[in-house]
């Protein structure tokens, strides 16, 4: 099994409802057609396998490479976040799945794409934002703890510059308690000089993306003629709750 179902069955939530399940036959082979199944040919080796409950899974590092290769850059890096921030892969692990990855088809795109996940990210629309910014010119931290002083303002969703930018899901936003944390440091952000955005999932499903950058834009030039107090500060985040899956070629070396 490959691409985003080996992932869910490690635990990262990446898998949406009704999408097919990706497995991988040898080359010159193939499977009867089922309902629900996507057959790919491809050479994965030891070093790229491991075994989860009695199924053979392709490895997180591969199978963001392989995203990165073949799927536009936005979505390789939501799957590159979303493992580095559960732990089941590392930036030294990506590097080496590049490398073994040499002369298959679109690995010069993923070489492109390969600084760009960062273990931070909480939410596929984050990344999608950040690496959009990004790629205009505009380099966002991701989920960073700001202060005034020794007072914990919150943790920006994103932050550039003196600019805030929080984005409300719909899920996770509009209960009442959580409507009242995000406005109380919408407002803890604000007093502190800080420029805040709020955008939604429809800012970047329905608007052009030029402009979701030209409102990031104008929102620097303002924060520019402001003076503001937010600083970095202690990490509040919690670290990865995975590890990364040892490898066939792995067990194999310590037998």
């Amino acid at each position: 099994m490959t691409g985003r179902a080996a992932l869910w069955m490690l635990g990262v939530d990446v898998l949406e409802r009704d999408a097919l399940v990706d497995v991988v036959v040898p080359r010159g082979r193939n499977l009867r057609p089922q309902a629900g199944l996507r057959q790919h040919s491809a050479l994965v080796g030891e070093a790229e396998l491991h075994e989860h409950h009695g199924l053979l899974l392709v490895s997180p590092a591969r199978v963001i490479i392989d995203a990165a290769r073949l799927e536009v850059v936005h979505e390789a890096a939501v799957l590159g976040d979303a493992c580095l921030r559960a732990g089941v892969t590392t930036p030294a692990l990506l590097v080496q799945a590049l490398e073994r990855a040499r002369g298959l088809r679109g690995v010069l795109g993923a070489r492109l794409v390969l600084p760009l996940p960062n273990p931070r990210s909480e939410s596929p629309i984050e990344t999608r934002v950040r690496v959009e910014l990004r790629l205009a010119g505009v380099e966002c931290e991701a989920q960073t703890d700001l202060y005034d002083g020794g007072r914990h303002l919150g943790r920006a969703d994103l932050h550039v510059r003196g600019v805030v930018l929080e984005y409300d899901g719909l899920v996770a936003h509009t209960s009442r308690p959580a409507f009242t944390r995000d406005r109380r440091r919408h407002n803890a952000f604000s007093d502190a000089g800080l420029e805040v955005r709020r955008f939604s999932a429809d800012d970047w499903y329905l608007r052009p993306r030029a402009a979701l950058v030209q409102d990031v834009c104008r929102a620097l030039v303002v924060a520019q003629g402001k003076t503001s107090r937010g600083r970095r500060g202690p990490d509040t985040q919690r670290p990865p709750s995975l590890s990364p899956p040892v490898t066939l070629d792995r067990l194999r070396s310590a037998v």
